[in-house]
């Protein structure tokens, strides 16, 4: 039994530095392994971030984009984790109307407007109001020949949502980063 217990230690140090070395060593894996160009205008951009991920693992990174920003999004990864799906999605709010009918009884009136002691049963219908979730998709490399690397301008201030999905299968981990940029949008004209 001491020895079951021992061997089980042994393994334990063995085993755990692996893993938070794996860990860290994807920590910034974007600063390090997602390229940029020499004389660039983009800035680095806090909402950066780095993760170790399982072939065929989707994850999502929430992000917020500002009016009157460029942004460039650039995605670098391990090989072993083959090509990266790279989707941009917005999600809103769509007011969607339903209608219900309702059953109700109600006293019938004469045409003084005195009761006359009779019910009738009567069916409303109501229209309520809610708001449902749409998720649309502003960008999608699979459509723009897997390209790990997008810019794009904002008009609006939004929530975004970055999907990553890489296409290794199931066993492979590796790194994958996302480095994001930002600069104000160039006027345009004199």
């Amino acid at each position: 039994m001491k020895i079951a217990v021992k061997i089980i230690i042994v393994c334990m140090l063995f085993i755990v530095p692996f893993t938070g070395n794996a860990q860290n060593y994807c920590m910034n894996y974007h600063k390090k392994f997602c390229k940029t160009k020499k004389d660039d205008v983009f800035t680095y951009n806090g909402q950066s971030r780095s993760a170790l991920f399982e072939g065929g693992q989707t994850s999502e990174l929430r992000i917020v984009t500002y009016k009157g920003q460029d942004y460039r999004v650039t995605i670098c990864a391990d090989k072993v984790l083959g090509d990266v799906k790279v989707r941009i999605l917005e999600t809103k709010k769509v007011p969607v109307e339903k209608k219900r009918q309702e059953k109700v009884v109600e006293d019938v009136y004469d045409s003084d407007g005195n009761p006359t002691g009779e019910t009738k049963e009567v069916v409303n219908t109501i229209t309520e109001t809610t708001y449902e979730e749409k998720v649309e998709v502003l960008y999608d490399n699979s459509k723009d020949n897997n390209a790990m690397e997008v810019e794009f301008s904002m008009v609006a201030s939004k929530k975004l949502v970055l999907e990553l999905t890489p296409s290794a299968g199931a066993g492979e981990m590796g790194c994958i980063g996302v480095l994001i940029q930002h600069m104000p949008t160039p006027k345009k004209g004199f």
